[in-house]
């Protein structure tokens, strides 16, 4: 019995076997009419002439250039040429009962998009309304673009000039183009433009359609299936080999384009193409039915229209030679089939109940599950995606894997769809792919989802596809988005809190050094914030903070970054922005805030901050210098009488008149509560105290171009490294863990000291300026607080502590309350 089955089916295939095609020693000559001048968009027709794929199939190809207002179809019709290159308008001609076939589809999505004068920064396509655009024949995908976004009868359509010159000029406001060619001449001239794509509002068409007629196919189907094969042929190679092909172009097809231009075109039509994931010139025939539905609900296409002879079928029609082998095949195969059916009826049976209870089960899961062949084509989704999505199984398999996915995530599918096809090629072991993926939905929006693959085997053990399940995720990231909100943000204001400051800002500052990009640092005070606690109440002082945080965040770009550092005190990051950019914002900032009014019982109350501007340079190696640097400017800005903009490096005090000391402003007062318990530290902290007390004494010289006098600070940073270095020596020999922490501070805050000190050499910087970074930063912040955390090691913790942090021990009044 099986023996005689394999010899029927022997019999079978001999009969059913085509003959081989002879090749004619005379070449058949036809013509190839390109829809524009030449350039990489025609690639593939140049690589099937010059590598004699097309002589080959016995073909003599002639590729004639388009030109400006010219059409191909035409061309076609008329008999001028064989073969084409036409939009998805092909469908309309189709329907007007002109005879023209679809070979095969370049683009899978099409390039055409609308380029318009940029106006703003939310333009969008209703801008348009009232405005002229220029339009080429051939266009209807932008015509239907325009019809759904209801702009048909709102836009005064102007003849296509075939050159950017009227939208440079103004004589038009837009205009149809090929993204992957005028956006890159736009951009070279520094003309702002906005695209808008008709992929946006769901009309994603194909493009760049090879095509023929009826007559060439009937008459000559051989040579029509030839052409089409040897033109794929060299669209495989040019795409795979883009380097030479362009240099043939430039060398042989005369091109307003140079090398670059290719490139990029070359780049472009990459994207559009997909060759690493569907073969070249695969068309579906669900995707031209959606295609066709759309100008039908456009009006633009009879709603009955249908697709039947508008696709080529490769050999579809009758050889009359091949009769008599066809009918003897169709008696095999009938005795074949009733054989067959008798075998394997019953496993049939088994089967079918099998795949009825695997459907029910994908049919009523909340998961979708959902299959691809190779070429990442669904062949099966199930109809939970309608849940999921908004979209039907069949609406959903009209496109790729690709069309249902966010352009990020559509990356990371794409990637990983080929090292997988990769995987089966060379038979290594396949991984398994578990991932988070975002895909849009038909009603607006996007859904996250989770997605879990596997290998798709067939019955004799080969991989054919992919199998997947798709899992709704958005109520967990939903929450994780939540948590990281929480964790990164001030819960009062919404403002970023300091430890996410710190973290963004280290990223941006080491970027600013790499790419030698300038990076601004604001830090922001409002000015007597606890007077306002203290008149008003706590509740009217939350409503301050509020009020200025949310004005801050409606003035800041996306790119820089607003924070809470606490209480009344904010930072912000410029990015990209040098000191004069900077301070321009600052000057904008304190003026919009001191113009805010906020509801009080008692009537509505204003406020003004006091603004420290530091750049990054080369004195900053941290976050910590630039904070640092911004905050001594800060310090200036509250000393000369707040509500202002100072700016670290170039801040001067007011001057004061020669002879005049600064303890007018503030005196350090030494109490035995500061002591921590240990004999030397304690002992060198009051000397400290005085020797900045005499500082503040000291008679400083007005401005009067004479540099003054630094020797007394000189000895000031003398006493104050020994005492550093004192105190390490015995926080070491008591066994403080936080020693080399502890050091580290200390050669940070004489550093800066002495670069102060620089700059009050060379006349840049007054010593008065400096005496304050001394009493503020080296004896208040760092004695008066960072100190305390050895205290306890002495058994003497700070009684001081719970008030340092806010106000300094300085009298009569705090330089910076």
């Amino acid at each position: 019995m099986k023996c005689s089955f394999l010899c029927v089916l022997s019999l079978l295939l001999l009969l059913l076997t085509p003959p081989v095609i002879r090749a004619d020693n005379r070449l058949q000559t036809v013509t190839l009419q390109l829809k524009w001048t030449h350039a990489f968009q025609f690639a593939g027709y140049y690589t099937a002439l010059e590598k004699g794929y097309y002589r080959e199939a016995g073909l003599d190809v002639r590729i004639v250039e388009g030109q400006p207002g010219s059409n191909p179809a035409d061309a076609v019709l008329r008999g001028e040429a064989q073969y084409g290159i036409g939009n998805t308008c092909l469908l309309l001609r189709r329907s007007q009962g002109q005879p023209v076939v679809v070979l095969g589809v370049i683009f899978q999505h099409s390039p055409m998009v609308i380029l318009a004068r940029k106006t703003g920064p939310t333009q969008s396509i209703h801008d348009l309304a009232g405005k002229r655009l220029m339009l080429e024949p051939e266009t209807d995908e932008l015509t239907a673009y325009l019809n759904k976004e209801g702009l048909k009868d709102k836009v005064t359509l102007v003849e296509h000039r075939f050159d950017m010159q009227p939208l440079l000029d103004g004589s038009v406001d837009a205009m149809a183009a090929f993204v992957y060619d005028e956006p890159h001449q736009l951009e070279h001239v520094d003309f702002a433009y906005a695209l808008f794509n008709p992929r946006s509002a769901g009309i994603d068409f194909y493009g760049d359609n090879l095509f023929t007629t009826e007559a060439e196919i009937r008459q000559h189907p051989r040579r029509a299936e030839a052409f089409r094969a040897a033109s794929l042929r060299g669209w495989q190679y040019a795409m795979a080999h883009p380097e030479e092909i362009i240099h043939l172009i430039l060398a042989k097809y005369p091109t307003r384009q140079d090398r670059g231009a290719l490139l990029h075109e070359a780049r472009q039509m990459k994207e559009l193409m997909q060759p690493d994931l569907i073969e070249v010139g695969y068309m579906h025939p669900g995707r031209w039915r959606h295609i066709a539905d759309t100008y039908a609900e456009l009006g633009m296409l009879p709603g009955d229209f249908r697709l039947e002879g508008f696709l080529y079928q490769p050999d579809p029609f009758f050889r009359y030679d091949l009769l008599l082998r066809w009918s003897a095949g169709i008696l095999v195969v009938l005795t074949v089939s009733v054989w067959l059916m008798i075998r394997f009826s019953r496993i049939a049976r088994k089967a079918r109940q099998s795949e009825q209870r695997h459907r029910l089960l994908a049919d009523n899961v909340t998961d979708v599950i959902w299959t691809l062949d190779l070429e990442g084509r669904f062949t099966y989704v199930s109809p939970s995606v309608k849940k999921l999505r908004g979209y039907t199984p069949e609406e959903v398999m009209r496109g790729t894997l690709l069309d249902t996915l966010t352009p990020e995530s559509a990356t990371v599918a794409k990637q990983k769809l080929i090292e997988f096809r990769k995987e089966v090629r060379s038979g290594s072991a396949l991984r398994l792919f578990r991932g988070e993926l975002e895909q849009p939905c038909k009603g607006g929006g996007t859904v996250w989802t989770e997605v879990n693959c596997a290998p798709l085997v067939g019955a004799d053990g080969t991989v054919v596809g992919i199998v997947g399940v798709t899992r709704d995720i958005s109520e967990r990231k939903r929450m994780e988005a939540e948590l990281r909100r929480l964790a990164t943000t001030d819960p009062l204001t919404g403002a970023y809190n300091r430890r996410f400051l710190y973290e963004k800002a280290t990223q941006e500052l080491e970027r600013s050094r790499r790419f030698k990009q300038p990076l601004s640092f604001l830090l922001v005070d409002i000015d007597w914030f606890k007077r306002i606690n203290d008149a008003h109440g706590h509740d009217i002082g939350d409503e301050v903070l509020k009020t200025m945080s949310r004005a801050c965040m409606g003035l800041l770009r996306s790119i820089d970054l607003f924070s809470r550092l606490g209480g009344e005190e904010f930072g912000i990051l410029l990015v990209n922005t040098g000191r004069e950019g900077g301070h321009v914002f600052a000057e904008r900032l304190r003026h919009h805030l001191e113009q805010l009014e906020v509801a009080c019982p008692g009537g509505p109350i204003r406020f003004t901050v006091s603004i420290g501007l530091a750049v990054s340079d080369d004195t900053v190696g941290t976050v910590n210098d630039l904070i640092k640097q911004a905050d001594l400017a800060l310090y200036v800005a509250k000393a000369n009488g707040r509500n202002r903009v100072e700016s670290a490096g170039s801040c001067r005090r007011s001057p004061q008149p020669a002879g005049t000391s600064l303890s007018a402003v503030a005196h350090l007062i030494w109490d035995d509560l500061m002591c921590c318990g240990q004999p030397t530290i304690d002992e060198q902290h009051r000397r400290l105290f005085a020797l900045a007390n005499q500082l503040l004494d000291t008679p400083w010289p007005g401005e009067n171009g004479q540099l003054p006098d630094v020797a007394p600070v000189e000895a000031f940073l003398a006493e104050i490294t020994a005492h550093f270095h004192d105190e390490e020596s015995l926080l070491r020999t008591a066994g403080y863990q936080e020693v080399s922490e502890h050091a580290k501070l200390h050669l940070t805050l004489v550093n800066q000291a002495r670069a102060l000190l620089e700059q009050c050499r060379n006349g840049s910087l007054l010593p008065g300026d400096l005496s304050r970074f001394i009493v503020q930063d080296l004896m208040h912040n760092h004695m008066l607080r960072d100190d305390t955390r050895f205290y306890p090691l002495f058994a003497n913790p700070p009684a001081h502590a719970a008030n340092t942090s806010d106000h300094p021990p300085v009298h009569p009044a705090d330089s910076r309350a």
